[in-house]
C-alpha cells in the first residue's frame, strides 16, 4: 500500500484518445472508477502526445511520459512501438511504486516488472480473423508476441462479454479462473432526443428532411463487413426509393487497418451511390442524433467483443439489425434482429420489415429502451476496483 495506507492503482491511459471502442471503454470506465472510489489513490500514466489532445478527469494525478510516437498510433495495424518508447513507459510505471497496474486494453500494453498487473482483452478477433485485422505476417507475429507477454504477466484478465470470455479461453488459452467479465454500457449522453433537436443536428449531413435512413456506426475496417451491408441496401433500395444508407466512422487518421478505399470504390460502383452518405468521424452530439433519427442501426460485423454501437443505439431507442455474432446476440437478446453475417438477402429482408411494419419499429424501440435502462458503468467500475484490490492484496 502507499504510505497513506490507500490502495495505489496505476492505470495506462495511453488509449484515452482512441476514437474507437477501446477509447470509449477507457474513458467511461476509468472516469466512473475515479468518481465512485475517491478513497483509492489513482495515477493515470499517459504519453505526452496523447495528453496534449485529451481532457483527463480533473484533480487526478497524471504522469506524462515523453515518447517519440503515441502508443495509440504506434501499437495498431502496421504501426511500430520502438523499444526506447516501451522502456520509457516501463520506467515511468515502475517509478510510481503502485500496488497494481491496470491496462484497459492490451494493444497499448508494456511490461511493468515487479508490479502486479491486470489487463483487458476485448476480443480475440485479431486471432480469429488475422487477415482482416493485421495487414502482414510480421504485424501478426508482433501482435501475438505482445498479447502472449501481456497475458502471461497478468494476474487477472478482464473481458467484456461471455462470448468474448469463451474466445479468450478457447483461442488464447487463458484459464477460466483468471478471467472476469465486466460489461460495458453507453455513455450517459446516449438517449432519446426531441425530433426538433434531431432535425437541427442532422442538417449538415443532408438528413434533416425526414427521409428514412439506415445508419452504420463503427470503424471502416475489413472485419466490419460493409460490403455485405451495401449489397443488402441495393436489394431493398428499389422497393423503398426514399431510403438512404449513412456510414458513420473515421475515414482518415484511423490507426487500425482501414478498408475506406475499398468501401468507397464499392459505393462508387453502386447503382444507388447517390443515396449512400459517408459522414466521417462525428461528435457525440451528432452521433446521438444520427441514432435517434434512423429507422435502424446496422452492425453486419464478422466479429465483436461487445458491440458498443448496438448498445448506444438501444439507449436511443433505435432498432438494431445485427449479424448473428455471439457477442451481439448476447447483448441484445430477443430485442435485436439478426441475419447471417455473409447473407445480404437476410439483412435486406429485415430492412424491408422495418420499413413496412411500423408497429415492429415501435415495439423494438420500447423493448430496447427498457433493456438499455439496466446497463450502467457503475457495477463495472466497482467490480474492477474490487478485483484490483484483490490482486494487490494477494501480492
Amino acid at each position: 500500500m502507499s504510505p497513506s495506507g490507500r490502495l495505489h492503482i496505476a492505470i495506462d491511459a495511453s488509449c484515452w484518445s482512441n476514437r474507437r471502442g477501446f477509447g470509449r471503454f477507457t474513458r467511461c470506465l476509468v472516469a466512473e472508477m475515479l468518481r465512485r472510489h475517491p478513497e483509492k489513490q489513482f495515477t493515470l500514466l499517459i504519453d505526452r502526445p496523447s495528453l496534449e489532445i485529451v481532457e483527463l478527469p480533473a484533480e487526478t494525478e497524471v504522469v506524462a511520459v515523453d515518447v517519440d510516437v503515441a502508443p495509440s498510433a504506434a501499437a495498431a495495424a502496421n504501426g511500430r512501438r520502438s523499444v526506447r518508447d516501451l522502456a520509457r513507459m516501463t520506467r515511468a510505471a515502475r517509478r510510481l511504486g503502485a500496488d497494481v497496474m491496470f491496462f484497459p486494453a492490451t494493444y497499448t500494453y508494456f511490461p511493468v516488472p515487479g508490479t502486479p498487473t491486470v489487463v483487458t482483452v476485448h476480443d480475440a478477433t485479431a486471432e480469429q480473423l488475422p487477415d482482416l485485422i493485421l495487414p502482414s505476417l510480421r504485424d501478426r507475429a508482433a501482435w501475438r508476441l505482445k498479447q502472449r507477454l501481456a497475458l502471461s504477466s497478468a494476474r487477472l484478465v478482464f473481458t467484456v462479454s461471455e462470448a468474448s470470455r469463451r474466445a479468450v479461453i478457447e483461442v488464447l488459452g487463458v484459464p477460466a479462473d483468471r478471467i472476469r467479465v465486466i460489461n460495458e454500457a453507453p455513455a450517459e449522453r446516449f438517449g432519446p432526443l426531441a425530433q426538433s433537436t434531431v432535425r437541427d443536428r442532422l442538417r449538415r449531413f443532408g438528413l434533416g428532411n425526414g427521409r428514412p435512413y439506415l445508419v452504420y456506426v463503427g470503424g471502416i475496417s475489413p472485419h466490419k463487413n460493409l460490403g455485405i451491408l451495401i449489397d443488402a441496401f441495393e436489394v431493398v433500395a428499389d422497393r423503398h426509393p426514399d431510403l438512404r444508407l449513412v456510414l458513420v466512422g473515421d475515414t482518415e487518421g484511423d490507426p487500425f487497418l482501414s478498408s475506406v478505399t475499398d468501401v468507397r470504390h464499392r459505393v462508387a460502383r453502386s447503382p444507388v451511390r447517390d443515396r449512400i452518405t459517408f459522414t466521417g468521424y462525428v461528435s457525440d452530439d451528432e452521433l446521438v442524433a444520427l441514432y435517434c433519427g434512423a429507422v435502424a442501426s446496422v452492425l453486419p460485423s464478422l466479429g465483436e467483443g461487445f458491440g458498443l454501437p448496438a448498445a448506444e443505439s438501444a439507449a436511443c431507442g433505435t432498432p438494431v439489425v445485427a449479424s448473428d455474432d455471439p457477442a451481439l446476440m448476447e447483448l441484445l437478446g430477443v430485442d435485436g434482429l439478426y441475419a447471417p453475417a455473409r447473407h445480404a438477402e437476410g439483412f435486406a429482408a429485415l430492412f424491408d420489415r422495418l420499413m413496412t411494419e411500423r408497429g415492429l419499429r415501435s415495439d423494438l424501440s420500447a423493448r430496447l429502451l427498457r433493456r438499455a435502462a439496466r446497463w450502467s458503468w457503475a457495477p463495472a467500475a466497482d467490480a474492477v476496483v474490487e478485483a484490483l484490490e484483490e490482486v494487490a492484496t494477494d501480492g
